[in-house]
């Protein structure tokens, strides 16, 4: 595939979150059914910020349609824990034409910078939307 010229779509990919206990203790890996991935902006080291601190684009976007399970509740709720020292890291691929994987976005020391839902209103009719903005140390990406 490497040398086929043709672009890939964007619409075929995979997010494995992969839960890091205390101290590099027990691993869980969870495949999150997700509707769109943001990927940040990659920028430079000579890229100065216009302002201090984190921009928007700094952060990795999960949204998915709510389905009932509370995942990213779960997730907000212990990084509330002053306590909780366990970490995640993020895995989004994107698959080729064939299903197989193509890219690997690999965001390591990963925690959740917020989480929302979309507006509750009575007169459309839309899927209730969740949005998890995730804050990571590391990102590194992979052919696969």
């Amino acid at each position: 595939m490497p040398d086929d010229p043709t672009p890939v779509g964007g619409f075929r990919f995979q997010v494995h979150i992969v839960e890091i206990g205390p101290r590099g203790g027990a691993r869980t890996a969870v495949e999150l059914d997700v509707q769109q991935v943001v990927l940040p902006t990659f920028v430079g080291r000579a890229a100065v910020p216009v302002e201090p601190g984190p921009r928007a684009d700094d952060h990795l976007v999960l949204r998915r349609g709510h389905t009932g399970s509370p995942y990213f509740y779960d997730w907000w709720d212990q990084e509330r824990n002053p306590k909780f020292r366990g970490s995640r890291s993020v895995d989004v691929t994107l698959l080729d034409r064939d299903l197989r994987p193509m890219t690997i976005w690999r965001f390591s020391g990963c925690r959740l910078a917020s989480f929302s839902y979309s507006a509750l209103d009575a007169l459309e009719s839309a899927v209730l939307m969740e949005m998890a903005a995730i804050d990571f140390a590391t990102v590194a990406q992979s052919a696969a």
